[in-house]
């Protein structure tokens, strides 16, 4: 008789060791990899039968659905290409073993990406706490800088009120005095103490300047500390939000990016009459070469066929990856035959590339399909006309271009 699985009651434990995971891995200092995670599901005695090979043939398709209803809870934090991935991967599992082996991946991924986000919050958190305690410090360091400062000029008042003091007395002196010797004598002493009061107030002064000169470096050295990690948080971020509209293993923009980015060049089409064309491209039988290569080799075409698009579009075309092997080119200010000229181009290049692999030759193509906006379209019925050219050409026999 099949072993039962209560899922709501599995997923539940799955939400709560993710939590113990990250709460350990950050503890203990170690890197999150499938390994690590699946060691840590293990000591959940609820989770066990999940990786228990006895039961790789049970429960499959209830468990693929419950696994796709996950993915599209967190469909709207992660990338949409990366959620497309796991979500086919779901799909072509044909039993439970492999079933496991993509869930420790989509754990992975969003443990993952849950530390680099926290990881994120917690720099920014650190650097206003931090800004925030030198603004304090820095103030009363520009006030103790201000006091000093208005000290010596309180004391260069007193100083000048003393040696006018000193001038009259003088003045007097002299007036009074009838000889010259004994005016000689006092008129010395007087220039002598006026001479020693300078030099003990040029010493206070050197010795305030040098300790205000002192306290002025300081707050330039915090000042600048704290630009360089202000500026290493912006570049953080920037990296961050790269991330988020940049497909990792393609390096081109992800359809997270093509939803941002295709209203807006849809929208200067319909107001300024701009040409927009479309290009949708697809890797012919990519899933063979997954199957007969391994997902390295996969990824490695991927990677190349993203390099000979970006290698064959102007600056102004922006390539997307939209799904799996599906790739997708917006090209602002083009006309049908421009957009047609590009696409022959990319498929001209495969078509010229051969791979060595393990000793047999790989042949990459693809099945593309290019269409031109036209006054009656809407944002839907672009991209449908698009995708329709696109399945025409894969029902026909692939490896060709077709517009419409």
């Amino acid at each position: 008789m099949d072993k039962y699985i209560n899922y709501n009651e599995m997923f539940d434990s799955i939400a709560i060791e993710i939590m113990n995971i990250l709460i350990n891995v950050r503890k203990n200092n170690q890197n999150l990899s499938k390994d690590v995670i699946k060691e840590y599901l293990l000591n959940n005695n609820r989770l066990k039968d999940l990786f228990n090979e006895d039961i790789c043939k049970k429960n499959l398709n209830e468990l693929k659905k419950e696994l796709v209803q996950i993915i599209l809870k967190v469909e709207s934090i992660l990338p949409t290409d990366t959620v497309k991935e796991f979500r086919d991967k779901i799909e072509a599992a044909n039993d439970i073993c492999y079933l496991n082996e993509v869930f420790l991946e989509v754990t992975n991924y969003f443990a993952n990406y849950l530390l680099k986000v926290i990881g994120t919050f917690n720099k920014v958190w650190d650097v206003l706490k931090d800004t925030l305690k030198f603004m304090e410090i820095s103030n009363d360091k520009i006030f103790s800088i201000l006091d000093s400062s208005k000290e010596i000029f309180i004391e260069e008042i007193k100083n000048s009120e003393k040696l006018d003091e000193h001038i009259e007395t003088i003045e007097k002196e002299t007036f009074l005095e009838n000889n010259l010797d004994n005016l000689k004598k006092k008129l010395l002493e007087k220039l002598t103490n006026i001479k020693n009061s300078l030099k003990e107030t040029r010493n206070q002064r050197k010795n305030q300047l040098k300790k205000l000169d002192t306290e002025v470096n300081k707050v330039k050295e915090d000042i600048n500390r704290y630009k360089e990690q202000i500026q290493q948080l912006q570049d953080t971020i920037k990296q961050f939000k790269k991330e988020a509209i940049v497909d990792s293993l393609t390096n081109i923009y992800n359809r997270n990016y093509l939803e941002r980015k295709y209203p807006e060049e849809f929208e200067k089409f319909k107001r300024y009459g701009q040409p927009l064309s479309v290009i949708m491209l697809d890797i012919d039988d990519f899933k063979k070469v997954n199957d007969n290569f391994g997902h390295q080799i996969g990824d490695n075409v991927l990677r190349y066929f993203a390099t000979v698009i970006k290698n064959n579009i102007r600056k102004v075309d922006i390539p997307f990856r939209y799904g799996g092997e599906e790739f997708l080119i917006l090209l602002p200010h083009t006309k049908l035959e421009q957009a047609m000229v590009v696409a022959n181009r990319i498929h001209k290049e495969l078509n010229d590339t051969m791979f060595k692999v393990k000793g047999l030759t790989l042949k990459v193509t693809a099945s593309i399909g290019v269409t031109e906006a036209r006054e009656s379209d809407s944002m839907e019925s672009l991209i449908k006309r698009v995708d329709d050219l696109l399945l025409k050409v894969k029902k026909e026999g692939k490896n060709r271009v077709l517009s419409g």
